[in-house]
C-alpha cells in the first residue's frame, strides 16, 4: 500500500508538471490574449511548485515517510529556482520566448510556497500558520495579474466598438508604452472623462501600441480617434495596423503617416484602405492583433492625448 501511494504522488507530480510544461513551452504564436498571457505567467508557480516537491522527494532518496529535515526543504528551493534560471536562460534562445527575471521569482516563489505546505513544522503549530497563510496570501498577490486582465477583457468586449475610451484604470493595461511614458489624464478628452496622456520620449521608434484589441472588425467602415497635441510644432505620427498572419515586412501591413497639428486633431481611416495595405493579399479584418502609433527618429519631447479610439 505504501509503494502504491507513493506511485500515485510521483503519477500526479508528473501529470502536473506536464501539463503545466505544456503550458509555459507549447508555441502560442506572436500574438495571443492578455488572459493567456497571465495565465502563462501564473503557470510557473504551479509548475516550479511540483519540481520544488519532486527535488525533494529526491533527495529524501524517494523514501515514503514525509521529509521533515529542513535541510532538505532548503535545498529544494535553491535548486528549484537554478532549474528557474537555466529555463529562462534556454528560452532566451528560443522562437517568440525571451529571457525574464520575472519568470524567475515566480519560479521561486512556486517552489517555496509549495514547500512551506509541504513541511510538517513539528511543535510549531503558529509558526506554521503564519507561513501558511503568507503563502497564501503571496498566491493570491500572484493570481492579481490574472485577475486584473480578465476584468478587463469583459469590458473591452462590452465596450466595443470602441477600443480606447481610458475610462477604467484597467484599460491602460491593454497599452504598451514604446519609448514613452503613458497615463490617464483628466485633460483634452472627448469622450468621458479621462483621456491618455502620452510623453514621446526622444527616441527611433517612440510611441504606443494596442496589442489585445477586439479583433473582428468586420461590418465597420473606418477606424477613428482624437488626439490633442501640446506645444506650437507639428508633429509627425505613424499609424500601423497589421493582423495575426503578419510576416513582420514592412509591406505587409498597412502604414500610414499622420501630420498632427498643435491643439485638437481628429483622425479617421478607411477600414477598406487597411484591408488592401499588405502587398499580394488581403488583410483578415477578422484578426486584427496589433494598433501602433509611433514617430521616427523623434529628437524632442512631445505630449499627446489621445481619445476615444472606435471603429465606426
Amino acid at each position: 500500500m505504501k509503494r502504491l501511494s507513493s506511485l500515485k504522488v510521483i503519477g500526479l507530480m508528473v501529470l502536473v508538471t506536464l501539463t503545466v510544461s505544456f503550458l509555459l513551452f507549447f508555441d502560442f504564436g506572436k500574438y495571443h490574449s492578455r488572459i493567456l498571457d497571465e495565465i502563462l505567467n501564473f503557470g510557473h508557480l504551479p509548475l516550479f511548485g511540483g519540481i520544488s516537491l519532486f527535488v525533494l522527494w529526491t533527495l529524501h532518496h524517494g523514501k515514503h515517510q514525509h521529509p521533515k529535515n529542513i535541510w532538505h526543504y532548503i535545498a529544494a528551493g535553491i535548486i528549484t529556482s537554478m532549474l528557474g534560471f537555466f529555463t529562462e536562460y534556454i528560452q532566451g534562445f528560443l522562437p517568440n520566448r525571451d529571457f525574464q527575471w520575472g519568470d524567475i521569482l515566480a519560479d521561486t516563489v512556486g517552489g517555496a510556497i509549495f514547500l512551506v505546505f509541504a513541511y510538517p513544522f513539528p511543535q510549531y503549530t503558529k509558526v506554521r500558520k503564519v507561513f501558511r497563510l503568507a503563502a497564501l496570501m503571496l498566491t493570491l498577490v500572484m493570481l492579481y495579474p490574472l485577475a486584473r486582465a480578465s476584468v478587463d477583457t469583459w469590458n473591452r468586449i462590452h465596450a466595443f466598438p470602441n477600443l480606447g475610451s481610458f475610462e477604467t484604470s484597467l484599460e491602460i493595461d491593454r497599452w504598451r508604452n514604446i519609448e514613452s511614458e503613458i497615463s490617464r489624464a483628466k485633460a483634452h478628452t472627448t469622450e468621458g472623462t479621462y483621456s491618455l496622456e502620452v510623453l514621446l520620449l526622444p527616441g527611433v521608434y517612440p510611441g504606443i501600441s494596442l496589442n489585445d484589441p477586439t479583433r473582428d472588425w468586420r461590418g465597420y467602415r473606418s477606424l477613428a480617434f482624437e488626439a490633442y497635441l501640446e506645444g506650437s510644432a507639428p508633429l509627425s505620427l505613424v499609424l500601423r495596423v497589421n493582423d495575426r498572419d503578419h510576416n513582420n515586412e514592412y509591406s505587409d501591413r498597412f502604414n500610414r503617416r499622420i501630420l498632427l497639428n498643435p491643439g485638437e486633431n481628429r483622425i479617421s481611416v478607411n477600414l477598406e484602405d487597411i484591408m488592401q495595405a499588405p502587398r499580394g493579399r488581403r488583410m483578415d479584418m477578422s484578426s486584427i492583433v496589433n494598433v501602433c502609433l509611433f514617430s521616427y527618429r523623434l529628437s524632442r519631447t512631445c505630449t499627446v492625448y489621445f481619445d476615444n479610439f472606435r471603429l465606426e
